[in-house]
Protein backbone atom coordinates (compact mmCIF):
# COMPACT_ATOMS: atom_id res chain seq x y z
CA UNK A 1 0.00 0.00 0.00
CA UNK A 2 1.33 3.43 -0.93
CA UNK A 3 0.60 6.29 1.45
CA UNK A 4 0.72 9.75 -0.10
CA UNK A 5 1.64 12.67 2.10
CA UNK A 6 1.04 16.26 1.09
CA UNK A 7 4.23 18.36 0.75
CA UNK A 8 3.29 20.26 3.91
CA UNK A 9 2.92 17.03 5.87
CA UNK A 10 6.26 15.75 4.63
CA UNK A 11 7.94 19.00 5.68
CA UNK A 12 6.31 18.81 9.09
CA UNK A 13 7.49 15.23 9.61
CA UNK A 14 11.01 16.14 8.50
CA UNK A 15 11.14 19.06 10.91
CA UNK A 16 9.87 16.95 13.80
CA UNK A 17 12.43 14.27 12.95
CA UNK A 18 15.12 16.95 13.17
CA UNK A 19 13.71 18.01 16.53
CA UNK A 20 13.92 14.46 17.82
CA UNK A 21 17.58 14.39 16.82
CA UNK A 22 18.09 17.65 18.70
CA UNK A 23 16.39 16.15 21.73
CA UNK A 24 18.53 13.03 21.56
CA UNK A 25 21.66 15.01 20.88
CA UNK A 26 21.38 17.30 23.85
CA UNK A 27 19.76 14.62 26.03
CA UNK A 28 16.84 16.77 27.11
CA UNK A 29 14.60 13.76 26.91
CA UNK A 30 12.76 11.27 24.79
CA UNK A 31 10.42 8.34 25.26
CA UNK A 32 11.20 5.34 23.10
CA UNK A 33 8.74 2.45 22.87
CA UNK A 34 10.04 -1.08 23.12
CA UNK A 35 10.04 -4.17 25.27
CA UNK A 36 11.60 -2.09 27.97
CA UNK A 37 10.26 1.41 27.51
CA UNK A 38 12.75 4.14 28.25
CA UNK A 39 11.53 7.38 29.77
CA UNK A 40 13.48 10.58 30.08
CA UNK A 41 12.37 14.09 30.71
CA UNK A 42 11.50 16.22 27.69
CA UNK A 43 12.15 19.91 28.22
CA UNK A 44 10.50 22.71 26.24
CA UNK A 45 12.58 24.00 23.36
CA UNK A 46 14.20 27.28 24.39
CA UNK A 47 16.94 27.52 21.80
CA UNK A 48 18.16 25.75 18.66
CA UNK A 49 21.78 24.82 18.18
CA UNK A 50 22.68 26.31 14.81
CA UNK A 51 25.76 27.83 13.24
CA UNK A 52 23.70 30.05 10.97
CA UNK A 53 23.05 33.67 12.04
CA UNK A 54 19.33 33.16 12.66
CA UNK A 55 16.92 33.69 15.54
CA UNK A 56 13.31 32.54 15.73
CA UNK A 57 10.29 34.84 15.99
CA UNK A 58 7.18 33.62 17.82
CA UNK A 59 3.86 35.46 18.16
CA UNK A 60 1.63 34.45 21.08
CA UNK A 61 -1.92 35.66 20.41
CA UNK A 62 -3.70 36.07 23.73
CA UNK A 63 -6.64 38.49 23.84
CA UNK A 64 -6.19 40.02 20.40
CA UNK A 65 -9.03 40.26 17.92
CA UNK A 66 -9.08 40.26 14.14
CA UNK A 67 -7.87 43.85 13.84
CA UNK A 68 -4.85 43.34 16.08
CA UNK A 69 -3.87 40.09 14.36
CA UNK A 70 -4.06 41.53 10.84
CA UNK A 71 -2.20 44.68 11.89
CA UNK A 72 0.60 42.70 13.52
CA UNK A 73 0.89 40.39 10.50
CA UNK A 74 1.09 43.40 8.17
CA UNK A 75 3.70 45.03 10.43
CA UNK A 76 5.92 41.95 10.41
CA UNK A 77 5.51 41.46 6.67
CA UNK A 78 6.51 45.09 6.15
CA UNK A 79 9.76 44.25 7.92
CA UNK A 80 10.21 41.12 5.84
CA UNK A 81 9.59 38.84 8.84
CA UNK A 82 7.84 35.49 8.67
CA UNK A 83 6.92 34.30 12.15
CA UNK A 84 5.57 31.24 13.92
CA UNK A 85 2.13 32.06 15.31
CA UNK A 86 0.32 30.39 18.18
CA UNK A 87 -3.43 31.09 18.05
CA UNK A 88 -6.05 29.07 19.88
CA UNK A 89 -8.52 26.85 18.05
CA UNK A 90 -11.51 29.09 18.83
CA UNK A 91 -9.97 32.01 16.92
CA UNK A 92 -8.78 29.81 14.04
CA UNK A 93 -12.21 28.26 13.62
CA UNK A 94 -13.88 31.69 13.66
CA UNK A 95 -11.41 33.33 11.25
CA UNK A 96 -10.17 30.67 8.80
CA UNK A 97 -9.70 33.13 5.93
CA UNK A 98 -7.36 35.33 7.96
CA UNK A 99 -5.25 32.34 8.93
CA UNK A 100 -5.11 31.17 5.30
CA UNK A 101 -4.02 34.63 4.13
CA UNK A 102 -1.27 34.76 6.74
CA UNK A 103 -0.04 31.31 5.76
CA UNK A 104 -0.03 32.33 2.10
CA UNK A 105 2.17 35.27 3.08
CA UNK A 106 4.73 32.86 4.55
CA UNK A 107 3.80 32.68 8.23
CA UNK A 108 3.39 29.32 9.96
CA UNK A 109 1.18 28.13 12.81
CA UNK A 110 1.90 25.86 15.72
CA UNK A 111 -0.75 24.47 18.08
CA UNK A 112 -1.87 26.17 21.26
CA UNK A 113 -5.10 24.80 22.67
CA UNK A 114 -8.81 25.43 22.43
CA UNK A 115 -8.83 28.76 24.31
CA UNK A 116 -6.65 30.73 26.72
CA UNK A 117 -7.24 28.47 29.72
CA UNK A 118 -3.97 27.06 31.15
CA UNK A 119 -3.20 23.43 30.29
CA UNK A 120 -0.44 22.64 32.77
CA UNK A 121 -2.81 21.02 35.29
CA UNK A 122 -4.57 18.79 32.76
CA UNK A 123 -4.19 15.04 32.55
CA UNK A 124 -2.42 13.58 29.53
CA UNK A 125 -5.76 12.65 27.95
CA UNK A 126 -7.21 16.13 28.48
CA UNK A 127 -4.08 17.81 27.13
CA UNK A 128 -4.06 15.62 24.03
CA UNK A 129 -7.72 16.44 23.42
CA UNK A 130 -7.01 20.18 23.35
CA UNK A 131 -3.92 19.71 21.21
CA UNK A 132 -5.95 17.60 18.78
CA UNK A 133 -8.65 20.25 18.44
CA UNK A 134 -6.01 22.92 17.82
CA UNK A 135 -4.49 20.76 15.09
CA UNK A 136 -7.91 20.01 13.57
CA UNK A 137 -8.83 23.70 13.49
CA UNK A 138 -5.77 24.40 11.35
CA UNK A 139 -6.39 21.33 9.20
CA UNK A 140 -9.91 22.59 8.42
CA UNK A 141 -8.21 25.65 6.93
CA UNK A 142 -6.09 23.30 4.79
CA UNK A 143 -2.99 24.09 6.83
CA UNK A 144 -0.42 21.64 8.17
CA UNK A 145 0.58 22.91 11.61
CA UNK A 146 4.26 23.30 12.35
CA UNK A 147 5.42 20.70 14.92
CA UNK A 148 5.49 23.13 17.84
CA UNK A 149 3.22 23.91 20.78
CA UNK A 150 3.06 27.02 22.95
CA UNK A 151 0.52 26.50 25.78
CA UNK A 152 -1.69 29.33 27.07
CA UNK A 153 0.15 31.50 29.56
CA UNK A 154 3.35 29.61 28.73
CA UNK A 155 2.67 27.34 31.70
CA UNK A 156 4.16 23.86 31.41
CA UNK A 157 4.13 20.56 33.21
CA UNK A 158 6.00 17.35 32.47
CA UNK A 159 2.67 15.71 31.60
CA UNK A 160 1.76 18.46 29.13
CA UNK A 161 5.16 18.50 27.43
CA UNK A 162 5.19 14.71 27.16
CA UNK A 163 1.61 14.63 25.79
CA UNK A 164 2.49 17.20 23.14
CA UNK A 165 5.56 15.25 22.12
CA UNK A 166 3.55 12.06 21.79
CA UNK A 167 1.16 13.95 19.50
CA UNK A 168 4.05 15.10 17.29
CA UNK A 169 4.60 18.57 18.75
CA UNK A 170 7.52 19.92 20.71
CA UNK A 171 6.68 22.43 23.44
CA UNK A 172 8.35 25.80 22.97
CA UNK A 173 9.54 28.12 25.71
CA UNK A 174 11.10 31.22 24.13
CA UNK A 175 14.24 32.29 25.91
CA UNK A 176 14.09 35.93 24.78
CA UNK A 177 10.98 37.88 25.79
CA UNK A 178 10.60 40.98 23.62
CA UNK A 179 7.76 41.89 26.00
CA UNK A 180 10.37 43.00 28.53
CA UNK A 181 11.32 46.06 26.50
CA UNK A 182 10.03 49.03 28.47
CA UNK A 183 11.22 52.48 29.44
CA UNK A 184 13.63 54.32 27.17
CA UNK A 185 13.28 52.80 23.72
CA UNK A 186 16.95 52.99 22.72
CA UNK A 187 18.31 51.55 25.95
CA UNK A 188 15.70 48.81 26.22
CA UNK A 189 16.18 47.63 22.64
CA UNK A 190 19.96 47.70 22.86
CA UNK A 191 20.01 45.81 26.15
CA UNK A 192 17.72 43.02 24.96
CA UNK A 193 19.42 42.72 21.57
CA UNK A 194 22.72 42.24 23.37
CA UNK A 195 21.30 39.08 24.97
CA UNK A 196 20.33 37.42 21.68
CA UNK A 197 22.55 34.74 20.18
CA UNK A 198 22.23 32.41 17.20
CA UNK A 199 19.37 29.99 17.61
CA UNK A 200 17.53 32.00 20.26
CA UNK A 201 13.73 32.24 20.14
CA UNK A 202 12.16 35.69 20.55
CA UNK A 203 8.59 36.07 21.82
CA UNK A 204 6.08 38.76 20.86
CA UNK A 205 2.74 38.92 22.66
CA UNK A 206 -0.44 40.12 20.97
CA UNK A 207 -3.22 41.54 23.12
CA UNK A 208 -6.46 43.42 22.53
CA UNK A 209 -4.51 46.68 22.87
CA UNK A 210 -2.02 45.56 20.26
CA UNK A 211 1.50 44.24 20.07
CA UNK A 212 3.79 43.91 23.09
CA UNK A 213 6.39 45.33 22.81
CA UNK A 214 5.25 48.39 20.92
CA UNK A 215 6.29 48.45 17.28
CA UNK A 216 8.94 51.16 17.71
CA UNK A 217 10.77 49.07 20.32
CA UNK A 218 10.76 46.03 18.07
CA UNK A 219 12.03 47.94 15.03
CA UNK A 220 14.94 49.30 17.06
CA UNK A 221 15.59 45.84 18.50
CA UNK A 222 15.78 44.39 14.98
CA UNK A 223 18.16 47.15 13.91
CA UNK A 224 20.66 46.20 16.59
CA UNK A 225 20.39 42.51 15.68
CA UNK A 226 20.84 43.29 11.99
CA UNK A 227 24.00 45.23 12.81
CA UNK A 228 25.29 42.03 14.42
CA UNK A 229 24.41 40.03 11.31
CA UNK A 230 21.44 38.18 12.85
CA UNK A 231 18.27 37.56 10.82
CA UNK A 232 14.73 36.53 11.88
CA UNK A 233 13.22 33.18 10.90
CA UNK A 234 10.26 30.90 11.62
CA UNK A 235 10.86 28.06 14.05
CA UNK A 236 10.73 25.58 11.18
CA UNK A 237 13.44 27.45 9.30
CA UNK A 238 15.46 27.69 12.49
CA UNK A 239 15.29 23.92 12.98
CA UNK A 240 16.07 23.30 9.32
CA UNK A 241 19.26 25.35 9.73
CA UNK A 242 20.72 22.68 12.03
CA UNK A 243 23.73 21.09 10.38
Amino acid sequence: MVIYLRPGSRRRMAIFAALILVVLGVRVGVSLPGEQETHAKINPLEKVSTQKPLFGVVVDVITAGVEQVTQCAAFLEGLGIKATWFINATFVEAQPDIVKDMAAAGHEFGVKGTDEKPMHKLSSVEAKDRITRSRQALSKSSLDPAPFMLPPGQKYSDVLVQAAFQEGFHAVKPGILATKMKGKEEEAAKDLAGQVERGDIVLIRLENKGMVPKEAYFVRFLTYLSERGLSPATLSDLVRSIE
